[in-house]
């Protein structure tokens, strides 16, 4: 992962501490290593995790350009995890761990081998393969080396999106500071004389304090779910993902409490104001 993409997207986590699928085709590439066999595979570079991996490539003589197949060939895929473990093997002869056919897989790939890593081998993570094929008979042979990266969507963090995801992140941060500080700022109660302590007029703009709070509280709610999933998705660290997620759980836990918290106080205010806007029209003191 670029170390400038996680760079961005952390100074953005570390500012609320402190306060689909690629569904692109990937290109083709072609490996020459003069030994006879050519391999062409797509460059499988991120795959989501829980999805199968199907993987496919062709076969071609250097020297003629002719396809080769099964009938000439045998072909092994290794599959190393980041530990460097080989621990699944690929092969069309018996003794390995999964088969590789030939012709068999989609309908785009008639003419190529197919091999299928099932999901449940493979976790988050960097993986690498090689591929090795050799013919005995035409005394020939060739290998490619590739790697791939599990994510939990399937998806990579580029500069497009680290961009993209810091404005959003420090655009929701600094409404969450306005609208907690206005609404701090703004009065709680109606207006008095300083001297008595009688009111001396109603004031409505406690009710917009209580709005401004609970939009506060709601921006709030939503940051911790954007950057649950901003850890959860593409940073791979897990302390720091249980923290948001039970951030965010916690706020939406007390969600529902205080809204009827919020409509109780609007409305015995509302109640209480009507009642001090009549004994003031009459003339009459209220504290």
């Amino acid at each position: 992962m670029n170390k400038l993409n996680t760079t961005l997207i952390l100074v953005c986590l570390l500012l609320i501490t402190s306060l689909s699928l690629v569904s692109s085709q990937p290109p083709l590439t072609t490996i020459i290593l003069d030994r006879g066999v050519d391999i062409i595979h797509p460059e499988t570079q991120i795959i989501e995790n829980g999805v199968d991996l199907e993987f496919n490539f062709w076969t071609y003589n250097s020297s003629s350009g002719e396809t080769l197949t099964n009938e000439t060939l045998n072909c092994t895929l290794y599959i190393i995890n980041d530990e460097g473990i080989q621990f699944f093997k690929f092969s069309n002869l018996a003794g390995s761990s999964g088969l590789i056919t030939y012709g068999k897989g989609a309908p785009l790939c008639l003419n190529c081998w197919t091999s299928i890593l099932p999901a449940e081998n493979i976790t988050i993570g960097a993986y690498s393969y090689q591929i090795k094929c050799q013919s005995e008979g035409l005394n020939i042979g060739g290998y490619t080396t590739g790697g791939f990266e599990v994510t939990y969507l399937g998806e990579t963090l580029d500069t497009a999106k680290s961009i993209s995801y810091s404005v959003i992140m420090i655009i929701s941060i600094l409404i969450f500071i306005g609208l907690f500080w206005i609404g701090l700022a703004l009065p709680s109660g109606n207006k008095t004389d300083e001297f008595t302590g009688y009111v001396i007029a109603v004031r409505n703009l406690k009710y917009l304090k209580y709005v401004l709070l609970g939009f506060s509280y709601i921006t709030l709610l939503w940051i911790s779910y954007f950057s649950w999933m901003i850890t959860y998705t593409y940073l791979d660290f897990e302390f720091l993902t249980n923290i948001f997620r039970f951030m965010f759980t916690f706020l939406a836990i007390l969600t529902l409490p205080l809204f009827i918290l919020f409509v109780w106080i609007t409305i015995s205010n509302f109640v209480r104001d009507s009642q001090v806007r009549d004994a003031l029209r009459r003339g009459l003191k209220v504290k």
